[in-house]
């Protein structure tokens, strides 16, 4: 109930981004960017994150965050040519609100109280400090790493290692400062083994560390 609460909210604040066109570095890594506009996969899984004029300035690998652009304007084209941007913003939205879910659930997760869990995410939901990823197109990256990386916390808390790499490389794939995701589980993995007396198992972290060194 406290993660519909937050989502819904959070849905109801931003609804009026829809009307935003793209500004600043969106006509970069959105507008101008070929990888975005053919969809082409190639160019989404080689291209640089900010589009070619920036290639030589700015090297950045978002292959994930590319193809839900490339995504955006081929469905935008399919069912409502010309509203791209509002199509875009509309995601944008959808997944923030999903963050604010995927924070109480997290919350849960650690044995907070419903309540307490509810409280949290409708303060990610209304903080200030999130509009600009929420409102700013190419900040989607931010929306997505955290969203992928609350759900690769909330695996390993529930020990479902699978899932968690699963999530870590989604992470990875949306934002490279992911990197830092497994240092945070692993951090919480010694604090819990110390508060509880359980015998630490790291056989499940060799596949974060393959997938993190890859």
């Amino acid at each position: 109930m406290g993660a519909a609460l937050a989502a819904l909210l959070a849905m109801a604040l931003y609804a009026p981004t829809l009307g935003h066109d793209f500004v600043y570095d969106d006509h970069l890594a959105i507008v101008a960017n070929p990888a975005v506009q053919t969809g082409a996969p190639a160019l989404i899984v080689t291209s640089n994150f900010w589009g070619p004029t920036e290639a030589d300035r700015i090297a950045t690998w978002r292959p994930a965050v590319t193809a839900t652009f490339a995504a955006d304007v081929a469905l935008a084209d399919a069912l409502a040519p010309g509203h791209s941007a509002a199509w875009m913003h509309g995601l944008n939205v959808l997944i923030f609100a999903a963050l604010c879910a995927a924070l109480w659930s997290l919350c849960h997760a650690l044995g907070a109280s419903p309540g307490a869990a509810t409280a949290a995410a409708l303060l990610l939901a209304f903080h200030p400090a999130a509009s600009e990823a929420c409102v700013w197109l190419v900040a989607r990256a931010d929306l997505m790493l955290a969203l992928f990386g609350l759900l690769y916390l909330r695996a390993h808390v529930r020990d479902r290692h699978g899932a968690a790499l699963g999530w870590l490389a989604l992470a990875l794939l949306s934002k490279e400062t992911a990197l830092v995701l497994p240092a945070v589980a692993a951090l919480w993995k010694v604090a819990r083994a110390r508060h509880g007396g359980e015998r630490l198992n790291w056989r499940p972290w060799a596949g974060v560390a393959v997938a993190v060194g890859a």
